[in-house]
Parts: structure tokens; sequence; C-alpha cells
């Protein structure tokens, strides 16, 4: 029985943790406009491609895969490195506010780096784009801690009976 508790408070930390993830997000867009022009020019430009090929497509199939593919880079972006470092610290039992946080912060801000192979010099605006989405990542994980995290490494309280009295 704890197991499917457990479960339920890991799912539920992640669902926090997305939601904590999608409003930074949205607060570093407005906040930093480079940072909003280079996610607004990702969106447009996968946006762009999957139109293309959506209006390219002969099958609903194919449709329904490029838009599996949106999803997946969205997910890959939000819910990744939650869910990796989450799945980490539950099989280390680890109930470290640090490692939820700074973890999946730079999990979350090596996406861009690992995806373009980590090749050439970083503008200023990359820079940025690479602390917001580090804000992103750390908000994602705190949040998950506080839902999740901190018992992680908490070991299970035996049960046992009614005390019986001293002789």
């Amino acid at each position: 029985m704890r197991v499917i508790g457990r479960a339920f408070v890991i799912l539920l930390g992640l669902c926090v943790a997305l939601a904590a993830g999608s409003i930074v997000l949205i607060a570093a867009m407005v906040l930093e406009p480079s940072f909003a022009r280079i996610i607004a020019y990702v969106a447009q430009s996968g946006l762009a491609a999957a139109f293309d090929a959506m209006f390219q497509a002969e099958t609903p199939d194919e449709i329904m895969g490029v838009l599996f593919a949106l999803w997946s880079m969205m997910a890959t972006l939000l819910a990744g490195p939650p869910t990796l470092i989450a799945l980490i610290g539950e099989v280390a039992r680890v109930g470290s506010f640090v490692w939820y946080g700074g973890a999946t912060g730079l999990a979350t801000a090596a996406l861009p780096w690992i995806l373009r192979g980590g090749v050439g010099a970083a503008s200023p605006a990359e820079i940025r784009v690479t602390l917001g989405l580090f804000l992103v990542g750390a908000a994602s994980g705190l949040a998950y801690w506080l839902v999740a995290g901190r018992s992680a490494g908490a070991r299970p309280v035996p049960i046992s009976g009614p005390a019986s009295p001293a002789p």
C-alpha cells in the first residue's frame, strides 16, 4: 500500500513541478525580451515546420505524428528534467532541496547546449536564455521537492500493535 501512496505523491509532485515550470517560463518570457524572442523563434520555427509537414501529409496518421513530435519537444523541455531528477532522487532516496532544485535547473539549462552539440561560443542572449532555463528547471525541481522530494529519503515507520502495559 505504501508503494501506491508513494507513486501518487510522486505523480502529484511532477504535476506541480510542470505547473511551476510553465509559470516561470512565461514569467521569464515576459521579463527578459531576448528570452522571449528566442523561445518565440524556436516555437515559430517548430510550428511552421509542423504545419508544412501537416499540409504535405496524406494520412491522418502522419498528421498525428507531427502533432506528437511537437508535444514531445515541449514535454522534453518541461517534463523531462524534473522526471529524470525525481526518478534518480527516489531511487537514491535523496531528500535535499539542493538536489532537486539544482540538478533539475542544470538539466533544463543544459538541454539546448546538448541538442546543438555545444559547439561555438555563446552569445550574451544565449547566456540569458540558459539562465532563464536554469530558473525554469530550478522552480520545477523545488516545486517537486515541496510536494514529494522532502519525503524521498524517509524510511517507512513500522506498524506496531497496541502498547502492552508494563508488568
